[in-house]
């Protein structure tokens, strides 16, 4: 699975493409078929499991995402960092709740993750996620209060890919889901 370490290539390899009109960004990249599909991606995704930024920056998965009838907000545009959310047209079972809208972005770092009305130890507990240890506590959010890394992460990464637990910054829900590290 590609990490944001491939960004940075992905990024150069479409420079150098441009000329010729060709798209490096996504070329490997399989659009959802269904919405079963779509669903298997999300929850994935949520669980650090798919690499969504390349997905996210791919116009055929976008597109087959809207026909899928996701409603996409903050959509990416080629040579844009992305940034956006969606909603789903069903609700995706993550954590043991139910998830409709997903928030993304991706620069130094990335994160992917829903907002769902449970409480965050109920979410933490779901996802086997332990309070955030002090020595992790400046590379995550101040409302952050569960984490669990992923086994195995890219090399020349601090960490590897984190499933994250914060309360919601409007104060309704918990947010849970990826964060991926760079450099």
């Amino acid at each position: 699975m590609p990490y944001l370490r491939n960004l940075r290539l992905h990024f150069a390899a479409a420079a150098l493409c441009a000329a010729s009109g060709a798209s490096a960004v996504g070329a490997t990249v399989t659009p959802p078929a269904d919405l079963p599909a779509l669903e298997r991606w999300v929850a994935s995704s949520l669980d650090c499991k798919a690499d969504f930024l390349e997905n996210l920056q791919n116009r055929a998965f976008l597109d087959r995402m809207q026909a899928l009838g996701v409603k996409i907000t903050g959509e990416w545009q080629e040579g844009d960092v992305p940034e956006g959310a969606f909603d789903l047209p069903q609700p995706v079972t993550f954590a043991g709740q139910p998830v409709t809208h997903i928030d993304y972005w991706g620069d130094s770092g990335a994160e992917f993750y829903g907002t769902v009305a449970a409480s965050a130890d109920d979410v933490a507990k779901a996802v086997q996620a332990k309070p955030v240890p002090a020595k992790n506590r400046k590379d995550f959010d101040a409302r952050t209060v569960a984490i669990r890394f992923t086994s195995g992460g890219p090399k020349g990464e601090r960490y590897p890919p984190a499933v994250f637990v914060r309360r919601a910054e409007n104060g309704k829900g918990t947010e849970v889901g990826c964060h991926y590290f760079d450099g």
